[in-house]
């Protein structure tokens, strides 16, 4: 079922033992869900009797990252990824670009909220790239958007969409892991 322009997405964090929630409207939630950097201000809040408005910034620094901020002098009352976050009515998948030559636009470690130290890092590019790590993961779908042939340069392009964070999360750790497996002195544990 194709939500309805006017719907609504439910975003709700926590701080100061208080529940905080932003509505989103669809067609704005899809951007967000691409990964597009947004900052939306929300209906405010009263804490002590002093109103506060709500400032909620999306993928600002990175993929997957929500910073809610109050008042005007910066307090900041939610930081972490918006996956973590309560969220209702959400239709849509994650979804990123990517090609054949360059791979994912988008870190997928930054994605899965996976830390990969310089080392793990260095080594696992000696024997994997990100395309070939997000195929091996059975939550993300890769479908290709197209090709090009054009003289002296040719390249595929994708776009790679993600209704599980949890399980690609899992997924990846597994495929990073075994990459790693093969090395010397790989330290890698996969999340849980």
């Amino acid at each position: 079922m194709k939500p309805n322009k006017k719907s609504r997405v439910k975003v709700t964090v926590e701080w100061g033992y208080e529940s905080h929630t932003l509505e989103v409207p669809i067609a704005r939630w899809r951007k967000i869900k691409k990964l597009n950097e947004d900052t939306i201000r929300g209906k405010g809040y009263r804490y002590e009797g002093v109103f506060y408005w709500d400032y909620w910034t999306f993928n600002k620094g990175g993929a997957m990252k929500l910073v809610v901020e109050y008042g005007g002098d910066g307090g900041v009352g939610y930081e972490g990824r918006f996956d973590q976050a309560d969220i209702e009515g959400d239709p849509f998948p994650l979804e990123f670009t990517g090609s054949l030559m360059d791979g994912p636009h988008e870190s997928i470690f930054a994605i899965a909220g996976i830390e990969l130290s310089e080392e793990e890092h260095e080594k696992l590019v000696e024997v994997t790239n990100q395309r070939d790590l997000l195929n091996e993961c059975q939550s993300v779908e890769e479908i290709e958007t197209l090709e090009t042939d054009t003289p002296c340069y040719s390249d595929r392009y994708f776009r790679y969409e993600i209704f599980d964070i949890a399980r690609f999360r899992r997924e990846l750790g597994v495929a990073i892991k075994r990459a790693l497996s093969g090395l010397s002195g790989a330290r890698f544990s996969p999340p849980s």
